[in-house]
């Protein structure tokens, strides 16, 4: 007989949680119920109970008796109320669902992230958080590439809280891929190119008469608003 398979559970911090669905598409988190036997099953009774042949064979890989276990709270970490698990290794469980192996809710993850001890701050942390609001006051933008995932949140949020204090426009920080964070201010960036056109055109307007050459532009150096984490 082939292995039957029980919830499908993730471990976080040494707790399991419970991948579900409500109505919508993301995938939520349910923790255990605070009273053994006092939650609700992973999957309703009367679906484990059911007669209808797609639902039988949609649970034909899966322990019943595991899966009607009332041991899970009723509601998901983020506060919604869920309407069944969401299938795992034993296939899915619903004709309407495919399977899981991690959440998708934002909201779930983020309660789980609270739960964590805050990651320390890295000695090189304070530096680049000035060299990136700096270049940012400067150009509009930066890039930071290589930072470490731990510090990655730490980082945008150091860079924020300087340009708080030194502008009142708004600031957006996206991680654009691993280990890279980008920063911008639309105003600030519109505003030097507003300053760097009008500079071009005044130098395009100034001849010098002696040597019959053209005063260029400043121009920035390539890539110059990259700032390297390692560097």
């Amino acid at each position: 007989m082939s292995e039957l398979f029980g919830a499908n559970t993730i471990d976080i911090g040494g707790t399991s949680m419970l991948l579900t669905v409500t109505s919508a598409s993301a995938v939520h988190l349910a923790a255990p119920a605070q009273t053994p036997g006092s939650g609700r099953a992973a999957v309703l009774e009367h679906y484990l109970r059911s007669d209808d042949p797609d639902r039988e064979r949609l649970l034909a890989n899966y322990d019943r008796r595991a899966l009607a276990e009332p041991r899970w709270s009723v509601t998901t970490l983020c506060g919604r109320e869920w309407s069944m698990m969401i299938g795992g290794d034993g296939g899915t469980v619903s004709l309407f669902r495919e399977t899981a192996f991690a959440p998708t809710c934002r909201r779930c993850m983020a309660v789980v992230d609270r739960q964590f001890p805050k990651p320390a701050a890295d000695d090189r942390l304070a530096l680049v958080a000035r060299l990136a609001a700096d270049k940012v006051l400067e150009s509009g933008h930066v890039e930071v590439h290589h930072v470490p995932a731990d510090q990655q949140t730490l980082l945008r949020n150091g860079v924020k809280k300087l340009l708080r204090a030194a502008t009142s426009h708004s600031v957006a920080t996206h991680v654009l891929q691993a280990g890279q964070i980008t920063v911008v201010c639309d105003a600030i960036y519109d505003e030097q190119s507003h300053d760097r056109a009008a500079e071009a055109i005044e130098s395009l307007a100034t001849f010098n008469s002696e040597s019959g050459l053209q005063q260029s532009p400043h121009e920035p150096t390539e890539r110059d608003w990259v700032i390297d984490w390692q560097q």
